[in-house]
């Protein structure tokens, strides 16, 4: 049960957002390029409808490449009441609060963002288990790349980074 992980920019996920067209492109075509040559059978992402929402889009980039070759896609990163649901998952830019109004030092902010991103972490590979359709192309933030595909393995199943922090530079 192969995991194959890319590590990119979030704006690449978002269709009609801030990078140029040329380079959503580009993401596409690597995507394409990715699920034919390791035969791919599913595209999952760190991402919510709720974030894509709030960017003023339905569906991502990544969604856009999966329908159009006939593969499942899933959403992973669960939405805000999902999160407060479980109890979890700060978000970075509140832990930088939490150093503004408590005192926190770098060590302990660094420490309680490596800790959250572990979190968020295991919940997406919940949601590739629950998905169960392998091997699956992931797309995650570039720093998330290394770290999860650790879980991944350590979670039982076969994690390999295709591109830590992949750039469209390389393929235009």
């Amino acid at each position: 049960m192969k995991v194959y992980i890319i590590g990119i920019n979030h704006d690449f996920q978002v269709p009609n957002g801030k990078r140029p067209e040329e380079e959503i492109r580009a993401f596409k075509s690597l995507l394409q390029d990715m699920c034919g040559q390791y035969q791919i059978q599913a595209i999952a992402e760190e991402m919510s409808l709720e974030a894509l929402s709030n960017k003023g889009q339905q569906e991502s980039t990544c969604k856009q490449v999966a329908d159009n070759l006939g593969l499942p896609q899933r959403y992973c990163d669960p939405n805000s009441d999902t999160r407060k649901d479980l109890g979890m998952i700060i978000d970075e830019n509140d832990i930088y609060l939490q150093k503004l109004f408590s005192g926190l030092d770098d060590e302990q902010v660094s420490r309680k963002i490596r800790d959250e991103h572990k979190r968020r972490e295991q919940y997406w590979l919940k949601e590739l288990k629950d998905l169960g359709v392998f091997p699956v192309l992931f797309i995650c933030g570039a720093n998330h790349a290394l770290s999860f595909a650790d879980l991944v393995s350590q979670g039982g199943l076969s994690g390999e980074v295709l591109y830590e922090n992949w750039s469209p530079h390389e393929f235009l």
